[in-house]
């Protein structure tokens, strides 16, 4: 059993080290009054022509969107739940009484015009406002939490905590379990910051005879609770009494708890709700920050409709990143490209694809990993497992079915766990459709199969001001839906009791040797039902499904 000690000394020397790479940082008692306060809009639309069309007044008035999708009701299949499409017609198996999807959008005080207000109730069944005010929670100055405490038994996990703290917290981790966990420089953040991963291995089986699986916190900065769901996770996996700790002895792990550390500090220390990182834009540009999980290199744009129909131009037709990209012409849609978007637009993409330099540095070390299986982006909020793609909703991967069973099994263990539902779907079709994404990336780039972006509690209630006592619950959550993840990765789906979760740990061998890297080139197909003329990012048509001999398809709405 590992000694407990406070590691005092490990975490001040981890302290001064990522000072001397950092932006200063303020003593963790010092910091300047930073809540928000505003009011958050809820509306629920009339038809997916209104959804799409809110939307895209949220873009050209800059709106805070938090939480958009066309789909109210979920429907449960197999154990897990599915999100219906907008237009489905509901049944006895579907739990809400509305066919109609939601957008919650934040605003500050009175800055919410009275002309697009009365526009968006003309498109919306019902308006709801409600007041939002967050605060920042105090910080014990020099506060040191006991590493190798359980995860369920450490303070540590009992609150949010600023960023020096995460740090030496993860040092401490380092130094009781050294034959574990090791932190590792990946590379640094716009405003001179470390950007770390944690990988953890036993050494039980060599590195390249585990499966890899890589968990990423979230990118948007103001998304606590995922970067407290990210620690503890990394805690569950190298405590003896960890939930995942059973796990090293197939897997290897790289986590990257905040992979957006200047937000990070920022939403500590000037804007609670901060989005983008803080990258400057340049001397003309009065805005800062790049919306890092729309830089990516997989079907970068620097035009969209806030997620809707992406509008470009042959330039971006000739990008050599879009092989089976065909550029619209201003004769088809009727209407001149679109400009590119606001820099100072929450969605803003950059200038150029892999601006940002923690989206590089982040790609860059994933680049080098090996046998990577599987991927996980914690987010916040919505309650959903997302499979590929964001990009557009007409496209499916070509291991959809194998995704999609997997996710089903993730959210029937998440229920087991905390009873709280969450849904399954395509990262698009459960919110929008938004280029750019790291889980496109990731899937389309780097081959890796099992690829999910989790959003976690909860469905708006609290939105991203989660209280911390939701900490645990919610790191709970995600972990058994990584427990249950792992058994379809082994067993392809065998081997695991649907009712409790469990695996039989003598079975705990890999499948059958030569576990498919699926070829780049073949990871995609057109969804069933949709026409194959490579217009589908650009046709400004809307996704609707139809009743054919007994099944739902895709099809185009004319």
């Amino acid at each position: 059993m590992m000694p407990k000690t406070w590691h005092l000394c490990a975490s001040l020397l981890f302290t001064l080290l990522v000072g001397s790479s950092q932006a200063s940082t303020p003593a963790e008692t010092s910091f300047q009054d930073v809540s928000s306060t505003g009011k958050l809009h809820r509306f629920w639309p009339n038809s997916l022509t209104s959804y799409h069309r809110i939307l895209e007044i949220a873009e050209e008035e800059n709106w805070d969107v938090w939480f958009a999708s066309p789909y109210a009701e979920m429907a449960e299949e197999d154990g897990g739940w599915l999100r219906v499409p907008h237009q489905i017609p509901l049944n006895d198996r579907f739990m809400a009484q509305k066919n109609t999807g939601r957008i919650d959008v934040y605003m500050p005080q009175n800055s919410m015009s009275q002309l697009h207000v009365q526009e968006v109730h003309s498109l919306s069944l019902g308006h709801l406002v409600e007041p939002i005010h967050a605060q920042i929670p105090p910080q014990p100055a020099g506060a040191l939490y006991l590493s190798n405490d359980s995860p369920s038994n450490s303070s540590f996990h009992d609150d949010y905590r600023v960023l020096p703290s995460i740090n030496s917290f993860l040092q401490s981790l380092a130094q009781d379990y050294p034959d574990l966990l090791k932190v590792v420089r990946i590379g640094l953040s716009a405003e001179g910051r470390d950007l770390w991963a944690v990988e953890i291995s036993s050494d039980t089986k060599s590195l390249r005879a585990k499966k890899g699986v890589v968990i990423s916190g979230p990118q948007h900065s103001r998304e606590w609770i995922a970067t407290s769901a990210a620690v503890h996770m990394i805690h569950s996996l190298v405590h003896p009494d960890g939930s995942l700790h059973e796990l090293l002895e197939n897997f290897n792990f790289y986590v990257i708890p905040v992979p957006n550390p200047d937000g990070y500090v920022w939403t500590w220390e000037g804007d609670r709700f901060w989005y983008k990182n803080r990258q400057s834009l340049g001397p003309t540009v009065n805005c800062v920050g790049i919306d890092t999980n729309r830089n990516w290199g997989y079907k970068w744009r620097k035009t969209a409709e806030n997620g809707g129909p992406i509008l470009t131009t042959q330039d971006d037709a000739d990008d050599e990143d879009d092989d089976d990209f065909t550029a619209q012409s201003e004769e088809y849609l009727g209407k001149k490209p679109k400009l590119p978007i606001d820099p100072c637009s929450h969605w803003f993409p950059g200038v150029r694809k892999w601006q940002a330099p923690e989206v590089n540095d982040l790609a860059n070390y994933i680049t080098t990993l090996p046998n990577l299986m599987s991927f996980l982006d914690l987010r916040s909020y919505g309650q959903m497992v997302s499979t590929p793609f964001s990009y557009t909703c007409k496209r499916q991967p070509k291991a959809a079915e194998d995704q999609m069973e997997a996710a089903l099994g993730a959210t029937s263990a998440a229920r087991r766990s905390g009873g709280v539902a969450y849904a399954a779907g395509s990262l698009c079709s459960q919110l929008y459709a938004a280029p750019g994404n790291v889980l496109d990336w990731i899937y389309k780039r780097k081959s890796v199969k099992y690829s999910y972006s989790i959003h976690l509690r909860d469905t708006g209630t609290f939105g991203f001001s989660l209280p911390p006592e939701y900490i645990r619950p919610v790191a709970q959550e995600v972990e058994e839906m990584l427990k249950s993840l792992a058994g379809f990765i082994l067993f392809r789906g065998f081997g695991v009791d649907e009712d409790t979760g469990s695996v039989d740990q003598q079975a705990w061998e890999w499948p059958l040797d030569g576990e498919e890297k699926l070829d780049a080139d073949d990871l995609e197909i057109e969804v069933e039902g949709s026409e194959s003329n490579h217009m589908e990012d650009e046709e400004e048509l809307l996704d609707q499904w139809v009743l054919i001999d007994g099944k739902w398809r895709w099809m185009h709405e004319q």
